[in-house]
């Protein structure tokens, strides 16, 4: 299969960004959940690339298959190859056939032209640092850094009429939208959590920091796509479609890795909660039955926690919990150069078949780089 890939970056008002290379990145373990780094052109306009402005930037990747023109399709398909391999494979076809399969732009299933796939992303300038031979390094982040930036102004705590925590998230971004300059909005969806108690956000709370109690009690996540929706979802939710990765076909190399210094893996979780009602901090931990433990991954939160002295055991060891069960399934890696697909996803089921064996798992993070357009992908559940 031929594939022509490009991207393009615009910056506002259209404007176009002469790109020297790209890092494009999208993780389901990193908040925010997506990132980019580019090497470009100074703009003339510098304040299109401003950070204290949160500048848009409208990344495109596109990758087309194909190509048109038949003679170069099956000059670069078969280069090496015998003429006899060209006839036994093409046996009794007409050449239209392969006019169709070569020149053709239309989806064929089982023939060698695919759709383009363009993988749009838009997010915001975090960093920009001007060099002297005229370039500019740019830093991208999804909506999750707008969120983290701000803090309550109020003077005094402000208490939400929330149920729930897709409530809540409505309620707080209905508040962003009237403190700041920027548009947070939540994708419809089914997963929640009930709240037991209405959330109080106190002075001076950044509001990620107030929502995470919620999320890690739930086990769900609050991330910002690519662009610029937020969604509300369980933590380990996988989406539909499927990536092939071998040495075959698209796999330049792989490797398999178990790291018990990484960030990844711990088989005990403590979170810690302010206690400002009490004076003492709230410690929601797991395993507490008497399991050996090895390694315990330790969580500072700066928010009130999602239960109180009064909640049952369950209730206490929830958040914990979840955070430990998560890191269970992420402390084996398989993680695998290859040909770049943009439309690889996390969530994603994927089977990698490289020099260590053959898996299974989810795909959780993917990095595109350009312009050598490669990929690395990185897996998490693997069987």
């Amino acid at each position: 299969m031929i594939a022509d890939c490009s991207v393009t970056a615009a910056l506002g008002g259209g404007v176009a960004l002469a790109l020297t290379s790209t890092r494009f990145t999208l993780d389901d373990s990193w908040s925010p959940y997506a990132q980019a780094s580019l090497v470009a052109r100074m703009p003339a306009d510098a304040t299109l690339l401003d950070p204290r402005t949160a500048s848009p930037v409208t990344l495109n990747y596109r990758q087309a298959f194909g190509p048109v023109y038949l003679v170069s399709a099956l000059s670069a398909e078969w280069a090496g190859s015998l003429v006899s391999d060209l006839s036994a494979e093409w046996a009794g076809s007409l050449v239209s056939d392969l006019s169709a399969a070569y020149g053709s732009g239309v989806f064929v299933p089982g023939d060698a032209y695919r759709d383009p796939v363009d993988r749009v992303a838009v997010l915001h300038v975090r960093r920009r640092r001007r060099n002297s031979d005229g370039t500019v390094d740019i830093d991208l982040a999804s909506g999750e850094a707008l969120l983290s930036d701000v803090r309550h102004m109020g003077g005094g705590a402000y208490i939400y009429p929330a149920g729930t925590l897709r409530e809540l998230v409505e309620y707080v971004f209905e508040d962003l939208g009237d403190l700041t300059p920027h548009t947070f909005t939540l994708a419809a969806g089914s997963d929640d959590y009930a709240l037991a108690d209405s959330p109080t956000l106190e002075p001076g709370m950044k509001y990620d920091d107030f929502l995470d109690p919620y999320l890690q009690a739930g086990n769900l996540r609050l991330w910002c796509d690519e662009l610029g929706l937020f969604h509300l979802t369980d933590t380990s939710a996988t989406v539909g479609g499927s990536l092939a990765l071998t040495g075959a076909t698209n796999m330049t190399g792989s490797t398999d890795e178990i790291d018990r210094d990484g960030e990844l893996w711990a088989d005990s979780v403590i979170v810690e909660y302010d206690g400002a009602d009490t004076g003492l901090p709230y410690i929601s931990g797991y395993p507490r039955d008497g399991s050996k433990v090895s390694k315990t991954l330790y969580i500072r939160v700066e928010a009130a926690p999602p239960f109180d002295q009064f909640s049952t055991p369950d209730a206490l060891d929830a958040p914990a919990m979840n955070i430990y069960n998560r890191l269970q399934g992420r402390a084996h890696t398989i993680a695998a150069d290859a040909v770049a697909d943009y439309s690889a996803t996390p969530g994603t089921a994927v089977t990698v078949e490289g020099t260590a064996g053959s898996f299974g798992g989810i795909v959780r993070a993917v990095t595109w780089t350009t312009p050598d357009h490669r990929m690395n992908v990185t897996t998490r559940d693997i069987t």
